[in-house]
């Protein structure tokens, strides 16, 4: 919308129906000098005026002020939504509703720096590399902007630049992608009419197929080929109304997770490479598990590192019997202290209980995992109670597990 364009169909629309500035003025109940005004782009018509246009001459608001229907969507990419799953980028790059692809420097900047010196750094290299193939392939799709905004904080920065691609593309809708909680309430504040905020769940509501627009058959095919190890008759079966995330009636699981059960790691691998993975999709078995916890009950860290890396997110809970169960409280249950190491050093929560109340250090002390006590004790509150009412050091001792008691009336002293 502009002001001249306006003022030039409100001049058209006074003379299609031969009325002078005057006539024009008493037709719509005001005064010439606001005619003039608008034929001269001083100012527009304001929302009752509008409406008294539409009663007197039968045009619309959009049409007077020159508003055109919204072409597209551009989507701005914040940091958050891009370190939680980096295959975004390729998703969204394959959704032809999407015209533009807007990455922010300051992104750039953070994803630069959790890939050298960060702590998710095989998920930031991932994104980059990413990026670059893309821009390869369509640099006029995607594109790094310069938020010309120098001082402040990055989120704020990130912000400013969705404003201003808002502005620049008036006519597109306008989503900045993004996991900061944060991000809404700055921008509640001063609204732009084109721009939206989404996380990760509503960008896969408004753009992801839903299960009925899949083809049933191909999905199901898919499932076989990956349950046979059969990466090309997999490739065969995969179009985009194909389902990979397709869960198999009679197993209950997913590509993915029957990859992992299968120990197949050159199949794991190539499911990880399609962008419509879903990292964190439970099962439809009696636990529910995610991915990740299949990987744990089967001590294969190798997995584990590799769907952190591509995004699953380290404290994904079970959904079904037992619920909330994470891969640390497995980790901690089965005693498998490497994988316990490494889901805390990728920041898993300690204090995490799942249904029971359980916390993975009580998981250990039930177990009698002695080792796994002894990582757990200095990062928990050993004082969370389960819905039982116990503590941990209660539940070591009703199992008569004198070392690890002795273990924690040391920690008890020290505090």
């Amino acid at each position: 919308m502009t002001s001249n364009t306006t003022a030039e169909k409100i001049q058209e629309l006074r003379k299609q129906n031969n009325l002078t500035q005057d006539d024009f003025a008493k037709r719509l109940c005001t005064s010439r000098t606001t005619i003039s005004n608008w034929e001269q782009g001083k100012c527009f018509p304001t929302t009752e005026q509008l409406i008294k246009m539409h009663e007197v001459f039968n045009t619309s608001a959009d049409e007077i002020l020159q508003i055109r229907p919204k072409n597209g969507f551009v989507c701005v990419l914040d940091t958050s939504a891009i370190l939680r799953r980096p295959a975004i980028l390729d998703i969204i790059f394959q959704n032809e509703r999407i015209e533009k692809i807007i990455i922010p420097d300051t992104v750039i900047s953070e994803l630069n720096y959790q890939k050298d010196r960060g702590k998710r750094r095989q998920q930031a290299w991932l994104a980059m590399a990413s990026i670059e193939k893309l821009r390869s392939k369509n640099p006029s799709r995607i594109k790094i902007t310069n938020e010309k905004k120098p001082d402040g904080i990055n989120d704020r920065k990130i912000i400013f630049a969705a404003e201003q691609v808002a502005k620049f593309y008036s006519n597109n809708f306008v989503y900045l992608l993004t996991e900061d909680i944060f991000f809404p309430l700055i921008v509640q504040r001063r609204p732009n009419p084109n721009l939206e905020i989404i996380t990760l769940k509503d960008f896969d509501e408004l753009f992801v197929p839903s299960f009925s627009e899949y083809d049933k058959l191909l999905s199901a095919n898919f499932y076989a080929a990956i349950k046979k190890d059969d990466i090309k008759a997999a490739e065969k079966q995969k179009f985009k109304n194909t389902d990979v995330n397709y869960i198999d009636p009679t197993t209950g699981f997913t590509p993915l997770i029957q990859s992992i059960r299968n120990k197949s790691m050159p199949t794991f691998q190539y499911l990880l490479t399609c962008p419509e993975i879903d990292y964190d999709k439970c099962d439809n078995a009696k636990y529910r598990l995610p991915p990740i916890c299949h990987a744990v009950q089967l001590d294969n860290p190798e997995m584990i590192e590799a769907l952190i890396s591509h995004g699953a997110k380290v404290d994904c809970q079970s959904q079904g019997k037992n619920k909330c169960n994470t891969a640390l409280m497995m980790a901690a249950w089965h005693g498998r202290n490497d994988i316990l190491k490494y889901l805390i050093q990728q920041g898993a929560c300690t204090n995490q209980q799942d249904t029971n109340g359980y916390t993975a250090l009580i998981k250990a002390c039930i177990r009698g995992n002695n080792d796994s006590v002894k990582i757990l004790l200095p990062l928990t509150d050993s004082r969370i109670r389960s819905f039982e009412g116990l503590d941990a050091k209660e539940y070591a001792a009703r199992n008569k597990n004198s070392k690890i008691v002795e273990l924690m009336k040391k920690e008890y002293s020290n505090d």
